[in-house]
């Protein structure tokens, strides 16, 4: 990989962040996945799935309980 450097400026105030979608692409903190693929009958079985668990789709969702998510070690962050 190759080695880059950016200045940073640690400013007390409510701004945006400093570290924009260019600069996470650049030092490859996040990757971009720009392509969609339809797979055969998933629409069909997608609203059957809604239409079995309707309630469940409607509204504000809330967890009951408290969750965890546990990641892979080594687990890549994507957009």
């Amino acid at each position: 990989m190759e080695r880059q450097s950016r200045a940073f400026y640690i400013v007390r105030s409510n701004t945006n962040p400093i570290v924009g979608l260019k600069t996470c692409k650049d030092l490859e903190l996040i990757k971009l996945i720009l392509n969609i693929q339809k797979e055969g009958g998933t629409t069909s079985a997608y609203s059957k799935l809604v239409k079995e668990y309707k309630d469940t789709f409607e509204g504000i969702g809330n967890l009951e309980n408290k969750c965890e998510i546990h990641l892979k070690e080594n687990a890549v962050p994507t957009v």
